[in-house]
């Protein structure tokens, strides 16, 4: 093998029979091949006696099929061309027909021709002492009807013919989603999956993508069948054509192919609201995606399934709306939209609604002339401008003059107060606060209020009652206070006096 005009280096052969003197002075030596192979005829094969240094140097011209069929693995639709080669050397043993055959069985199995699914083509001019012929697989490339066994027959004359046989397998792969487009509704997490029809344990697998090879830690053998194996996709991940490929040792490699696969984000939007809590307020969230068809597209209030107020398809996008009503069973919280309950929720807003933290009570009690103040907190964020207050007494501005608003260090609370004095002016009346805010998604004010009442006892007639000798007379006060007073009777002592007070 290497062999050079400076080594000239041989390799030995042996001989199959002993040198034998025929009597005549001559010896013969032969050397028997029993299987000659293309490989034999690449060099010139000598006989010498190197005691006296004689040679002869013969040349071996091999006649038989030089270009063997052999066991192939394709994938669907790959385009095929087997091909088969004989040796005819120069003495010219040119087949008078060649014939391809598929599952061939004996001599009566028909012989391929040229159709639909085959292109039969042969060349007569021997090139380089070989003379070949060709077997295309038509139309669209290789069907699972195409494997099995293939045969090539050269027919030199009736009792010298050459032959090859070798399979053809067809490796189907199934890709998992199987769609042309694959929309994925997640910036992460998207997984594609490649399954081999017929397990190989000597096959590997390459995943490309946009971008190129995709690294190995990428991409696993299913835990559950070995014949899956599945690329794992991240934020990182470009729109595009993704392919899986299996190697085998002989063939095309089987491919999978994901031609379209296009991270489609959902949106939701605003993605951040804010509103006041009162009656009849409400709050819209939108989620949309660019979608091949109509999509289910869900709320969630945490893991609370929300049903869409509205949805419809246009412009190749899906879009739903959900309706928030402010109210006490809903005072905000993160909302997100899914294309399903199971797929990875990649769209999320909030929701915040300001009330007070610090409301008037329903009733503010007081004896005439005692002074309080009336004190509202009212929720706020550092994202938004702190409201202002104003106060109401009935339906009218407050005749009282309410302190500076102070907003907390962190801007969370806005607190105002009134000061006020119980008496004849404030009994009775309603004082309401109310903060406004500007700039909200959904509500501009929240209030409460709390009606004054100055505590006082009354006689339940004239302060002056007659009475009369010999007759009940009855006396009735009528307190206007808390529920818990105790009203106690008594009169001034025989020796009261402005000083002592005594009853």
């Amino acid at each position: 093998a290497d062999y050079t005009e400076q080594n000239k280096k041989y390799d030995p052969l042996t001989a199959i029979q002993e040198n034998y003197d025929t009597g005549s002075g001559t010896r013969k030596s032969t050397l028997t091949l029993n299987s000659p192979t293309p490989a034999d005829a690449s060099d010139s094969i000598e006989c010498y006696d190197e005691t006296i240094g004689i040679s002869a140097v013969m040349t071996l011209e091999f006649i038989g099929v030089v270009t063997q069929l052999t066991a192939n693995y394709y994938s669907i639709g790959a385009a095929v061309t087997m091909e088969c080669s004989l040796g005819v050397g120069s003495v010219g043993s040119v087949p008078t027909s060649t014939q391809w055959y598929k599952d061939y069985t004996d001599a009566s199995s028909p012989a391929l021709g040229n159709d639909d699914s085959y292109e039969i083509s042969t060349d007569t001019t021997v090139t380089a002492g070989l003379f070949k012929t060709t077997l295309t697989i038509k139309t669209g490339g290789i069907k699972t009807a195409n494997a099995g066994k293939y045969r090539c027959l050269f027919t030199v004359s009736p009792t010298e013919t050459y032959q090859s046989e070798g399979s053809l397998d067809v490796r189907l792969v199934t890709t998992n989603p199987s769609d042309a487009k694959v929309y994925t509704y997640a910036n992460a997490g998207l997984k594609l999956s490649c399954t081999l029809d017929a397990s190989d344990s000597k096959s590997g697998i390459s995943w490309t993508g946009p971008d190129g090879d995709i690294a190995s830690t990428k991409y696993s053998v299913d835990e559950s069948n070995a014949n899956i194996n599945i690329l794992s996709l991240d934020a990182s991940s470009k729109s595009g054509e993704y392919k899986c490929k299996y190697a085998f040792a002989k063939g095309l490699a089987p491919e999978g192919v994901f031609a379209d696969v296009n991270f489609n984000q959902i949106a939701i939007s605003p993605a951040t609201q804010y509103s006041t809590y009162g009656s009849g307020v409400t709050v819209t969230l939108t989620c949309q995606v660019t979608s091949p068809s109509k999509l289910l597209l869900k709320f969630y209030d945490g893991s609370k399934e929300l049903t869409a107020t509205s949805d419809k398809y246009e412009g190749g996008k899906t879009s739903a709306e959900y309706e928030i009503t402010v109210d006490a069973a809903n005072k905000g919280g993160s909302f997100t939209c899914r294309k399903s309950a199971t797929e990875f929720s990649i769209a999320s807003a909030s929701l915040t609604v300001f009330s007070m933290a610090t409301a008037l009570p329903a009733k503010t009690r007081g004896n005439d002339g005692t002074p309080t103040t009336l004190v509202c907190v009212a929720q706020n964020n550092a994202a938004v401008t702190a409201p202002t207050f104003s106060w109401f007494k009935g339906s009218n501005a407050a005749t009282e003059t309410a302190e500076a608003d102070v907003v907390a260090t962190d801007k969370s609370t806005v607190t105002s107060k009134l000061p006020i004095v119980v008496n004849s002016g404030s009994d009775a009346q309603v004082y309401k606060c109310v903060a406004t805010y500007t700039g909200l998604a959904a509500g501009t004010t929240i209030e409460s209020a709390t009606t004054v009442i100055m505590n006082k006892i009354v006689p339940s007639s004239t302060s002056t009652v007659k009475a009369y000798a010999n007759k009940q007379v009855v006396l009735s006060c009528v307190a206007t206070a808390a529920n818990t007073v105790d009203i106690k009777w008594r009169k001034k002592a025989a020796d009261y006096t402005e000083q002592n007070k005594k009853y």
